[in-house]
């Protein structure tokens, strides 16, 4: 745990789970990983 506000979802239209969090210096981050799907 790091103490900073995290929010973590699956992204309705691509299916990916995705990540918004407030970063340091007050502005929203978003995490988009393009991850490719396991064989």
């Amino acid at each position: 745990f790091t103490g900073a506000p995290v929010l973590v979802f699956r992204h309705a239209a691509s299916g990916r789970v995705n990540i918004l969090y407030r970063r340091a210096d007050g502005n929203i981050g978003w995490l988009d990983p393009n991850v490719p799907p396991a064989s």
